[in-house]
This record gives C-alpha cells, sequence and structure tokens, in this order.
C-alpha cells in the first residue's frame, strides 16, 4: 500500500506509509470494510466477488 501527503507532495514522490503505521491500518481498515460491504456509503451490503477472486486483494487475508 502507499500513503502520500498530497498537500505537501502532490508528485506522490515520497511514500510515508511507514513512517504513520496507525494511518496505514486505519485506511487499510476501511478500505477492507467497503470492499467486503460493496460499497462505501450507508445500506444494504452488496455482493462483490471479494479478494477470493482478486489477486491484487490478497491483503486483506493476510
Amino acid at each position: 500500500m502507499q500513503l502520500y501527503n498530497l498537500e505537501n507532495d502532490p508528485a506522490e514522490r515520497q511514500n510515508i506509509i511507514e513512517s504513520h503505521p496507525d494511518k496505514a491500518h486505519e485506511l487499510k481498515s476501511l478500505l477492507t470494510a467497503y470492499i467486503r460491504n460493496g460499497r462505501s456509503t450507508l445500506g444494504t451490503p452488496q455482493k462483490n466477488d471479494g479478494p477470493e477472486f482478486w489477486d491484487q486483494l490478497q491483503w486483506m487475508t493476510e
């Protein structure tokens, strides 16, 4: 995963994820919930294939 401070680094040259593990964990948890629920808004969860079918989402099962 990658994390950038777009205000100070708009060209995304310095990945700051290692220096902000709490923020990285918070965002990873939020993204995982969005994917598992099939949505990022309130409402009934929607069907999606999830990490079992998307190789790029294997980090969700780690």
